[in-house]
């Protein structure tokens, strides 16, 4: 089966031509990932989002909240697929936050080059665990 997939690339600093991507990945390296694990998968990548220059420690990104849109409002999205998942949130509120929300629409979350999930159900699993262990770090009333 072909499933709709929805591309998300983040480089939080571009900078210069000299320093471009020094220890980032470049949009089109993570691109080029992303497209050879869904071709690989049968996956259909029917949208994609970037945020270039953005930080992964908020969820307060252009392309990050407007991917969320099409989620809420397109019920034929199966699978986000990011690069790794630091590209996709680096606080582990926001990541517990986005996958309990890809789960309530039944979309899956891959990263192409972390053993990190398989589907939506695994991804409950990990963000409960992620959840709790922020839990440690910051106060009960938090949690």
């Amino acid at each position: 089966m072909n499933k709709s997939a929805i591309a998300y690339i983040r480089v939080s600093r571009m900078g210069t031509a000299v320093t471009k991507f020094k220890d980032k990945e470049s949009p089109e390296t993570q691109m080029s990932h992303i497209s050879k694990y869904c071709e690989q998968k049968e996956y259909q990548i029917v949208s994609k989002y970037e945020d270039l220059d953005y930080s992964g420690g908020t969820d307060e990104r252009p392309g990050f909240q407007k991917m969320f849109w099409e989620i809420r409002n397109n019920p034929k999205i199966d699978v986000v697929v990011v690069y790794s998942l630091s590209r996709f949130a680096r606080d582990v509120l926001d990541l517990n936050k986005y996958l309990v929300e890809l789960e309530k629409h039944n979309v899956d979350f891959v990263s192409v080059t972390e053993e990190f999930s398989k589907n939506r159900y695994y991804v409950r699993e990990i963000s409960n665990k992620y959840y709790r262990s922020s839990c440690t770090v910051t106060t009960r009333a938090n949690c």
